[in-house]
């Protein structure tokens, strides 16, 4: 019951060709006594123990003593740094510097962002509170990259695209929407769409403007064959060890932007982002949401199980 599915593993097929060993020129040493896998594995754990040692050795050297109050003014001044815009980096932008008037409301975002941007307003201003007296002066951008600096120190990469994915391209079709866990109240599983941007407008120079940027996604729920222990909705069958299956959650109401007279006001060119009709039956009920880049916790490697028509989580990945 829990499908057959096959994740992309070309690291491990590419570790046992040869020839992709040698063309790794100084990042992997040729040795004439990796005649197996176990060989080779054996070479990479003798690497691993060398460069670990010498970092070891590396790290003995002392530091200058560093007092409480320099260490309380580090500990401030990382924390600013954190907070700034300086820990959001946008790329691939979609629309800059968007002004949204009455009658786009009810218009289509994108032909990748299929939302109106009444939806996307109001989703913003519930999460980002401070920018509701004053939306309707900001300049709105839609991004479908986000290089992100989280409170761990740590630089995490988000992709929201259809097509402006520069690594990899499928039949002339380049796609990467990350599925990601978001710690609401609990660890829930979400696709990002996009990412929205809102400048307010300062007195300041531009380049001093407030910005607030948000993680356009796409809810996902427990399977209806999932079998839930721990909390985590388990895949039935062989796989209950190893993966988790979800499926895409609906809302009680259909969306107003894609359905209903607002349908009716859309430009034809918007239309026809909708078609074909299972398409947009498809995302009547969808249910989307704009989250803080903060609230996004780890990458979870999920694929489509056509069994189910869900998608199984691979739980060991992580």
């Amino acid at each position: 019951m829990g499908g057959t599915h096959r994740f992309h593993d070309t690291a491990n097929q590419e570790a046992k060709h040869r020839v992709s060993l040698k063309s790794n020129g100084e990042k992997i040493r040729v040795r004439s006594d990796t005649q197996t896998e176990q060989d080779l594995l054996r070479v990479t754990q003798e690497e691993i123990v060398f460069e670990t040692v010498e970092g070891f050795l590396n790290d003995i050297d002392e530091d200058t003593p560093v007092t409480l109050a320099q260490e309380i003014a580090e500990y401030n001044r990382s924390s600013r740094d954190l907070k700034s815009d300086q820990s959001v980096r946008l790329t691939s932008p979609l629309l800059t510097d968007k002004d949204v008037c009455d009658e786009e409301r009810d218009h289509l975002v994108h032909k990748e962002v299929l939302l109106s941007w009444r939806e996307v307003l109001h989703m913003f201003v519930h999460c980002f509170p401070d920018v509701a007296p004053v939306q309707e002066k900001a300049k709105w951008g839609v991004y479908q990259h986000c290089s992100h600096t989280a409170l761990d120190g740590k630089n995490y990469h988000y992709w929201g695209t259809d097509n402006g994915y520069p690594a990899i391209s499928r039949g002339g079709v380049r796609r990467r929407r990350d599925m990601v866990r978001v710690s609401l109240g609990g660890v829930h599983l979400a696709e990002i769409v996009c990412f929205v941007k809102a400048l307010l407008p300062s007195n300041n120079p531009p380049d001093e403007a407030v910005q607030f940027v948000g993680a356009l996604v796409r809810w996902l729920t427990p399977h209806e064959y999932a079998v839930m222990q721990n909390g985590s909705p388990t895949c039935p069958g062989p796989l209950r060890h190893s993966h988790n299956l979800w499926a895409w959650h609906r809302t009680q109401v259909q969306r107003e932007a894609i359905s209903g007279y607002r349908f009716g006001r859309l430009p034809q060119a918007h239309k026809t982002w909708l078609q074909p009709s299972s398409k947009r039956e498809s995302l009547l009920f969808a249910s989307y949401d704009v989250i803080e880049l903060q609230s996004i916790g780890k990458y979870a490697n999920v694929t489509h199980d056509f069994c189910t028509n869900g998608f199984l989580e691979s739980v060991s990945w992580a």
